[in-house]
């Protein structure tokens, strides 16, 4: 570190000694804000003025009540803190100057997730079920084979989409999302997963699926996966939701009728499917392998079998591994919401 000279370090302590701050200082020197800091912190007849700015309006005792009121969720957002500080307290503050409080006192802004609506009903067979499956270790969940169906669009995703522009300009090509009312803009797909990979997925099409037609995809999808790795049938239990098509009488005859055991699977968990993660992956991996959208619903489905293909079993096994955290955090949570 290159040293100053006497009479820059003397310069610097008779400016600092005026009350002028350290920026100040190092920019009427021309010397860094480090060095200036150091010198500032070890001359002790230099006195320490308190930090500068704006006095705060509210002290410590009304940012701990307020942080308490959003904790109880009396509260939700930076607007209504500010109106409560005002109604109570007599304290007028933007809603910035609210979220710099609850900031300070350990809270953080976040998206909400959505989540499926839980009944009590449902809490409890959440819960029942995770109580059941507590003990369960990986090995037990590598039995299970997990299915599900998605829904692909073909121009991307249903959520909303930001970017920036000059809104003086016109729009182009970069500024919208291209949409498209005619046949094949979106399909379904169903598929499963196993321990040793991903099963065989077929193409729904882009229509309410009908209980023959999942019967026929468990006839032939289903059971070639099972074929593909293998699997002991004896040992295997296979899961699906409780969508209706899926417990209908002639599904379940047939499901009865098979060696395989079928799970009985609690209502509105999507959370603890881990093939709804493997869903997840292959959106991602459609979106960033292809700069286009498809031409036509084949060719989407084309891309989307290029892509599942490509999931190789460790990454399966990540997400089945993780059951024992799910069940643990639906106890936690009473039969409410995990964090998947």
């Amino acid at each position: 570190m290159k040293k100053i000279s006497l009479e820059n370090h003397q310069e610097i302590i008779h400016y600092l000694s005026k009350g002028r701050s350290i920026r100040q200082t190092a920019k009427k020197t021309s010397v860094g804000h480090s060095t200036v800091g150091r010198i500032y912190k070890k001359t002790p007849n230099i006195p320490k003025n308190s930090k500068n700015g704006r006095p705060v309006k509210a002290n410590h005792s009304t940012s701990k009540v307020l942080v308490r009121q959003f904790k109880k969720y009396e509260l939700r957002n930076a607007s209504q803190g500010s109106k409560y500080l005002k109604a109570y307290y007599n304290i007028d503050v933007v809603p910035q100057t609210v979220r710099n409080m609850l900031y300070k006192g350990g809270l953080k802004a976040f998206k909400k997730p959505k989540k499926p609506i839980i009944s009590e009903k449902n809490r409890k067979k959440r819960l029942k079920w995770a109580q059941e499956h507590k003990n369960w270790t990986p090995k037990d969940w590598k039995r299970v084979v997990w299915s599900d169906e998605t829904r692909i669009n073909r121009f991307g995703s249903d959520s909303d989409l930001y970017g920036w522009r000059n809104p003086q300009n016109k729009l182009t090509k970069q500024d919208v999302r291209e949409t498209s009312k005619a046949d094949g803009s979106r399909l379904m797909v169903w598929s499963c997963i196993t321990w040793d990979g991903v099963g065989y997925i077929c193409d729904i099409g882009d229509h309410n699926m009908v209980k023959e037609d999942y019967l026929d995809i468990l006839k032939s999808d289903l059971l070639n996966s099972l074929n593909y790795y293998n699997l002991d049938n004896n040992r295997t239990i296979f899961m699906q939701d409780n969508n209706p098509k899926h417990k209908a009488k002639l599904v379940m005859d047939w499901l009865n009728q098979q060696q395989f055991e079928v799970m009985d699977w609690p209502p509105q968990s999507p959370d603890l499917n881990p093939i709804e993660n493997m869903w997840a992956k292959l959106k991602k991996m459609l979106k960033k392998s292809y700069s286009q959208p498809a031409k036509n619903k084949d060719e989407l489905f084309k891309r989307v079998g290029e892509c599942w293909y490509k999931i190789d079993a460790i990454e399966c096994q990540k997400y089945i591994e993780s059951m024992p955290r799910r069940v643990k955090q639906v106890l936690d949570a009473r039969g409410l919401w995990t964090r998947y």
